[in-house]
């Protein structure tokens, strides 16, 4: 069996060693995350600026550029106020988030699916009844099937 008060962490006498190893390991995860997260937000202002420009998010806010740097302002700023959130929120929270966004996701594009072909476009034949009803359907439930059996999705919120 190990002693633990004479091993320490990363070997060494007196754990100066384990020590520097940590303290090296967090700076190197501080400048990856940060190298990470600049291109992620500089590629999420862009995408809400494009949106804007084309008019699918309002235009005053998200379409516009800063006059000088051409750049998305606005857009920047806002998603640098949703990353700040990881400050205080903990992982399982975020995560619960981008599950909700997800299963969400997938239940209005199998919406959207019947929508536009089986009531819109009234493809109604059994073919269409299949593809653009009964498919759908079926994935809309499972869908919410699986967000409510999860704990950290919108059932752990109900």
């Amino acid at each position: 069996m190990v002693d633990t008060d004479d091993y320490q962490c990363c070997g060494g006498e007196n754990g100066y060693e384990g020590k520097a190893f940590v303290t090296f390991f967090l700076a190197v995860f501080g400048f990856t995350a940060f190298g990470s997260a600049m291109p992620s937000q500089a590629c999420a202002s862009r995408v809400l600026y494009a949106m804007g420009r084309d008019g699918q998010l309002p235009k005053r806010f998200f379409g516009t550029l800063h006059k000088k740097y051409n750049t998305p302002v606005n857009n920047i700023l806002l998603i640098s106020g949703f990353s700040l959130l990881a400050l205080v929120l903990s992982l399982t929270t975020v995560a619960s988030f981008i599950n909700f966004g997800a299963f969400l996701a997938f239940t209005c594009v199998n919406l959207s699916v019947i929508s536009h072909y089986f009531i819109k476009l009234k493809r109604r034949s059994l073919k269409g009844f299949i593809l653009y009803f009964i498919i759908p359907l079926l994935e809309v439930m499972v869908t919410f099937e699986l967000g409510f059996t999860c704990k950290s999705t919108w059932g752990g919120f109900g």
